[in-house]
């Protein structure tokens, strides 16, 4: 049996792969802050839009 010729730079492309994962696992947490964030900009944003009315 052949074995598949793995690529010289395969460890190298290991810590790259693992920091990937690690920020796809962060990324709900980040959107889900950033859409709070947002929300509550809005909502201060429209409490004073009120008050200039």
């Amino acid at each position: 049996a052949k074995l598949v010729k793995l690529p010289k730079n395969l460890l190298a492309k290991v810590s790259t792969i693992k920091n990937t994962e690690q920020v796809l696992e962060q990324l709900p947490r980040v959107i889900s802050s950033l859409d709070a964030r947002m929300e509550n900009g809005l909502q201060k944003l429209e409490s004073f839009l009120c008050l200039i009315d």
